[in-house]
Order: structure tokens, then sequence, then C-alpha cells
């Protein structure tokens, strides 16, 4: 195990590599996005480790704050570095992630092994919850199975994190008080002593309680329950959270599964909130990324604006550097601030060195010629008759330029805008029985909920 951390640590600091505060130069491509090359023999070991805490753990975690709340990754590892950049890690602040970390975005592979190595290197601090798009079913629709046929061609790698999915977590509860889950609530869901004797391994759908927990959504025109456009889970209202969380003494509920176009959207009186971490999801919504904040003062809330989407072909997969450093146990692998210091580090050095790639080659020339001239009393010459000096104050002129135009290409505002088409729901019973669901059939969709009279908008992804 101690040579497993020691790559795993390897491995970590080289996706840490690439953290900077400033995630948009990737994003607008003025510098290059550079992430390791994982080996498979890895990503087998990674996930039998990870498959061995999630086992260890409860089913419903119980949680103390500080903790922040990461909503739906969905491959956009840029978010995922943006939020690991504000908040650091390790920290005496938890993460919780909500789900549905891989699927839909470029990057499920990097996104999902990335936490997985947080989960594995600091599982006191970093806890998941699974989401509907961490089964099979799902991942072979949404892009997460093809990606690993494609990285790794014939190695069969996608029961490993199948098998490390049907181990996760179905929820948390954070201080007594806020109970977290990646769908919502259903007709079969009561208390929370119920939710801690579901039994795992869980591979597939089918389970009314856990369909609900993972697929459900909220909806104003409903009080209790209704029949759900993804054909799965369910509608839920007002009077079903208020029910569930005063009956369970809680205050209130946490959830994911849905694009909301201000990255966090309030409901029901501000007894539920939804959290949505990708932002510009897909590259057709221009959605803020959000965070909840749970500390000593209650719930706050952090949001970032939308990265332009990064396409996997733009990025440089390169082999993992070995560290030499000596390996710490895994309980004590960094001190609190220890990356924060690291990355500060890092982020001068590239400020000094490469936010100029040929500064370096300016200057040496500058000190050849001087030199030179030191010597001989006359310019160095060369390259057609130019003399060095010229050729040193063209140089300059033209990463002058070149600056100005990259400044330009920052703080440009992103002006291609799709528009989606809208429809209002007005297919949602509120009366009936509303306990009678059906069956899951077909597709699902992907619900966008724009912050406008919580009207919501569709678009299929399928």
């Amino acid at each position: 195990m101690e040579e497993r951390i020691r790559e795993y640590r390897d491995l970590f600091d080289n996706f840490m590599n690439s953290l900077t505060p400033d995630m948009t130069k990737y994003a607008n491509r003025v510098s290059r996005f550079v992430l390791p090359i994982i080996p498979k023999e890895i990503i087998i070991n990674l996930c039998q480790d990870v498959s061995e805490i999630f086992a260890n753990e409860n089913i419903l975690l119980e949680l103390n704050s500080p903790c922040v709340i990461v909503g739906d990754i969905h491959g956009h590892i840029l978010d995922l570095y943006r939020i690991i950049a504000a908040f650091h890690i390790p920290n005496p602040t938890h993460y919780l992630f909500l789900g549905d970390i891989v699927d839909r975005g470029e990057f499920s592979l990097e996104s999902c092994a990335l936490v997985f190595l947080m989960k594995v290197l600091f599982p006191d601090h970093v806890h998941i919850i699974r989401g509907n798009h961490e089964f099979s079913f799902l991942c072979t629709q949404g892009g997460f199975s093809q990606q690993l046929t494609d990285v790794y061609n014939d190695t069969p790698l996608l029961p490993n994190f199948i098998h490390a999915f049907s181990l996760m977590p179905l929820s948390a509860i954070i201080d007594d008080k806020i109970f977290c889950v990646h769908g919502g609530l259903g007709p079969s869901i009561f208390s929370v002593q119920q939710l801690k004797e579901i039994k795992r391994p869980i591979f597939d759908f089918g389970d009314p309680t856990i369909d609900s927990m993972l697929w459900s959504d909220p909806n104003t025109k409903v009080d209790f329950f209704g029949h759900s456009d993804r054909g799965t889970g369910c509608y839920f209202g007002s009077a079903a959270v208020a029910d569930f969380l005063r009956s369970n003494n809680l205050s209130l509920l946490v959830r994911a599964h849905e694009c909301v176009v201000q990255g966090i959207e309030y409901m029901f009186d501000n007894k539920l909130v939804t959290v949505f971490t990708a932002s510009n999801y897909c590259g057709i919504v221009e959605n803020q990324s959000g965070v909840l904040v749970v500390d000593s003062n209650g719930v706050s809330e952090k949001r970032f604006p939308p990265l332009p989407y990064l396409k996997r072909a733009l990025a440089i997969f390169k082999k993992p550097l070995k560290s030499t450093r000596k390996l710490m146990k895994p309980s004590g692998l960094l001190q609190h601030n220890a990356m924060s210091a690291v990355v500060r580090r890092q982020n001068k050095a590239e400020i000094s060195s490469m936010a100029n790639p040929h500064t370096n080659a300016v200057n040496s020339l500058k000190r050849i010629n001087q030199s030179y001239s030191a010597t001989t009393s006359t310019a160095l010459t060369g390259f057609n008759g130019y003399n060095a000096l010229e050729i040193i104050n063209q140089i300059e002129a033209s990463l002058n330029t070149a600056n100005l135009n990259a400044n330009d290409t920052i703080n440009s505002p992103n002006s291609n805008k799709t528009t989606m088409n809208t429809a209002n729901n007005n297919n949602n019973p509120s009366t009936g029985n509303p306990r009678v669901l059906q069956p899951f059939q077909g597709k699902p969709q992907i619900i966008v909920r724009p912050n406008v009279a919580f009207q919501q908008r569709r678009f299929s992804m399928f």
C-alpha cells in the first residue's frame, strides 16, 4: 500500500502542476493545459483502493462543518481545478461532492481520477456521494465509457469504475441539520433512518427509493409528488420538502442534478438549494459555477463566472513525473495550506518566466552582446547583417505586441452565445395518486433551470 500511496502522491502532484488561481488562461488558450497520462495500472489500483474506503463508510455520511459542497462536475475539470485553487487541499475544510463527476464533459476520466486521488490521499476531508451518472447505464451513453475506450484501447476499465461507484455513499448530513443528496425526495422516502439501512453494492436502477434520491427534481407545480419528464424519479414540491425536514429535525435540503444558470438556486422558502458546479455546461449553457460553504456563520454561496469550453484535443497529455521527496503517511501527507504555498511558488515562477516565454532568450542575447562589445568594442553581428541590438529591439517590440493581444483575449467577453429552445412544463399533475410512478423508460433529459420564475428549459443531450 505504501508504494501505491507514493504513486498516487506523484500523480496528484502532476495534476497540481497545472493548478493556478486563474484558470481562464487555459480556457482562453493563453497557456496550454497540461494533464498527466494516467497509467492503466494506477487506474486499476486506485479504483480498488477507493472502493475499500467507500465500503467502510456509512451509506449516509454524517459530517461536520466547515464544508464546501460541490455540485455536478461532469468532466469539467477546469471548474474542479478552480474549486481546489479557491479552497485548497488539504484543508481543515471538508469537501463534499454531490455526484455526477463523469459524463458529458471532455475530461471525465481525469476529473474522476483526481477526485478519487483526493479521496484516497485525504480520506477524512474529501467525501463523495453518488449521482445518477455513476451507473453503467448512463456511463455507456454519456461519454465516460467511450472516453475510457479511446484512451486505453482494448483494456476494459469501466468495470473497475463501476465497482467503485457501486459502493459510494448515497447521502450526507452536515452538522445534524443539512441533508445532502444528488437528486431529491420521493414518495417512498420518509426518514433518515430508512436511508441509513440501504444495502450496497448497488449496480442498477429500479429501487424506488434509490431512483428518487438520484433522479428526482423540485417543481413548483406540485405540492408533494408528481410524475417526472425524465422517466424515472419524480417531481417533488414544497410540502414534501417541509414534511421531510420537519420529520427528521433538519433545516435545509441541498441537492445537485440540475443545471441552474446562476450556479446556485434556492426554492421553497429557502428550504431547498440546488448547486451546480460545471460552468458553461457542455459549451451550450453559459451558466455560472457554484458551490456552497457551510461554516460557523451558516451557509454562504460562492459563484464563479462561466469558463470558455475547453476541448480535449487542446490539452497536452504528458507522462507523469516521479517525485524524489520522502513519502509521508497518508494521514499527514501535507500540513494545512502547504499546497497553497506550493501553488504560490509555482505561480510566482510562472509569472516571472512563463508569462513572457522569450524573455530569458532576449536577456541571454543581451548578455552575449554586452560581453562581445566589451571585448571587441564592436556590436555582435549576424543574421544577414543585423547586429544583436537591432535583433533585441525587434524581438522586444514583437513581444510587447503579443502581450497586448493576449490581454485583449483575456479581457474580451465571450460573444458566442447559443440560443436554446425553451418550453414551459405544462404536464406535471399535482392531483391523483403521487405514489404510483411509471418505471424508467427511454433516455433521460438534461434539465436546465433558469432563475426566471422557476420556469424549466429542457434540451436533450442524447
